[in-house]
């Protein structure tokens, strides 16, 4: 459900973020908050250290903090409608450089985050950073280094090792296409629904399938998703938000 916006130049992107008007709102947690997704310009969730899980039914001005049941750092958050959401995170296992390892976790929640379950570890992997489902049983997830697929609402998990180092954000338009942004300033395609991955330059083809998303988006949901997921690529003279 996650959507990439496709911002032509930096022009325009100069004057998105100088006519927005922006207020901050009190959250209610001092932990660190690095994720954000809306379901509709009223339903969202954000999360971030400690476990913190918080949701706002009022367009973010007041959020609720929901129980995780987990004290990982939660990185990603991603939501396919009012009820079914999905968090990843992480816990790092000792410092041992290069050889640190983490234990990774995937919550779900069915019921618009009332209740989260964790329905996966991962022991001794590298730190994962994000998830995106399109179905309630198809979804990948990246770490530092793989990438996790699911058929099967995420009990379990195939990986595959695209080449690439540092797998940062990931988004799938269909079951089969999905890019992959690497924090070396990569971006992986897939056209297999992920069993396989090649580093490309985004074309006109790509272009139109990440703009279709644009234009289902309100101006609000553009607004959190570029803002909110921290997340800047300028490639090809083309700014890329997710």
């Amino acid at each position: 459900m996650k959507k990439f916006t496709l911002i032509l130049s930096i022009f325009i992107f100069v004057a998105i973020t100088v006519n927005a008007q922006w207020v901050q709102q009190n959250s209610g947690t001092l932990n660190q908050l690095v994720s954000v997704c809306f379901i509709d310009q009223n339903t969202g969730f954000t999360v971030g250290g400690e476990g913190t899980i918080l949701k706002t039914i009022d367009g973010g001005n007041t959020w609720v903090t929901q129980n995780s049941g987990t004290t990982y750092s939660l990185y990603a958050v991603d939501f396919l409608d009012l009820n079914n959401g999905y968090v990843v995170g992480s816990i790092c296992n000792g410092e041992n450089p290069p050889n640190t390892t983490y234990t990774s976790i995937i919550l779900k929640t069915t019921n618009g985050g009332n209740t989260w379950n964790i329905i996966k570890t991962f022991l001794n992997t590298s730190h994962f950073t994000d998830i995106d489902f399109i179905s309630t049983s198809t979804g990948w997830a990246t770490s530092y280094g793989y990438i996790y697929k699911t058929i099967d609402g995420g009990i379990n998990w195939t990986t595959c090792d695209p080449g690439y180092a540092y797998s940062s954000e990931i988004v799938f338009v269909n079951d089969n296409i999905g890019f992959v942004i690497c924090q070396i300033g990569t971006i992986l395609k897939s056209t297999d629904g992920g069993s396989s991955w090649v580093a490309t330059s985004i074309g006109a083809a790509d272009m139109g399938a990440l703009f279709l998303q644009i234009i289902l988006q309100d101006m609000l949901q553009l607004l959190m998703d570029t803002f909110g997921k921290l997340l800047m690529l300028v490639l090809h003279g083309n700014m890329f938000r997710k």
